[in-house]
């Protein structure tokens, strides 16, 4: 929703009897106007978003209205909402497709790329339940794959960008444990660790160019590693002032994966 303009709420004071003062009811509007104004979008890259039924048909604004064990994904604060025990399993098909065409000087007009179609199934499995006998605390465990996908191009021996790569893929595992405390029936905080498992490949073709200035494919290289463990917190807040409101905030930290021990496999052309 957008703002189209603001109507004044108190008439203009005269010239020169002084600025014109906001009435209450002004300020409340033009802080309503702020807050409703488009705010900067950042792209997700290589982010899967996409970790529960519900919140994928909602577009993802669901941090303050999650019912199911995705809470512990989008909103841990709400496991004190749920009822009972409950297993959530699931998963994304995401297919990827892309291609580009040059520019001038390299690789110059009419060349134009292709990207293999890409598919990927990154899995969903959550558990949720009460401690005790009280409501007020809840758990959830679970794994899912918050990072991941690739890029891999067709005809490698022949395409443009062979020395950079021609083939990229990601792969995560995230097992996360959070618990979750109810304050009053209105306000529900939550708090947790996770352990991020990363896996990344990456495949290029050296080359070496001739004295006519012509490339010549002589090794291809795959760069690999095993998964490696990287380790992060997570919070996050429910508050429900009335049956028609609510609002909820998650944070996740930064997680750092160091890969240190891969291999590298040359095969000579």
């Amino acid at each position: 929703m957008r703002p189209h303009g603001l109507t004044p709420l108190s008439p203009p004071t005269p010239a020169g009897k002084g600025p014109m003062r906001l009435t209450r009811s002004a300020r409340i509007t033009a802080l309503l106007a702020v807050l409703l104004l488009p705010s900067a979008a950042h792209a997700a890259g290589y982010s899967i978003y996409e970790q529960g039924a519900r919140a994928l048909g909602m577009a993802g604004a669901n941090t303050a209205s999650v019912n199911d064990g995705s809470a512990l994904f989008y909103n841990p604060a709400a496991l004190t909402q749920l009822k009972g025990k409950q297993l959530y399993l699931g998963g994304t098909w995401l297919t990827t497709s892309n291609s580009f065409a040059g520019v001038d000087p390299y690789p110059g007009l009419g060349t134009v790329e292709q990207m293999e179609p890409g598919h990927f199934f990154p899995p969903t499995v959550y558990w949720t339940n009460h401690i005790g006998k009280s409501d007020k605390f809840a758990y959830g465990v679970g794994v899912n794959a918050p990072f991941g996908l690739g890029v891999e191009w067709k005809n490698p021996e022949t395409f443009s960008g062979r020395e950079r790569v021609t083939k990229a893929s990601l792969q995560t595992l995230n097992a996360n444990l959070s618990l979750a405390y109810a304050l009053s029936p209105r306000w529900s905080i939550a708090a947790g660790a996770n352990a991020l498992f990363s896996k990344v490949e990456l495949n290029s073709i050296k080359t070496f160019v001739t004295s006519g200035g012509e490339p010549v494919n002589v090794a291809k290289a795959k760069l690999s590693s095993d998964f490696t463990p990287g380790y992060a917190f997570n919070g996050a807040v429910l508050f429900s002032p009335s049956d028609l409101w609510r609002f909820g905030l998650t944070y996740r930290s930064r997680t750092d994966v160091e890969i240190t021990d891969g291999k590298v496999d040359f095969t000579q052309i």
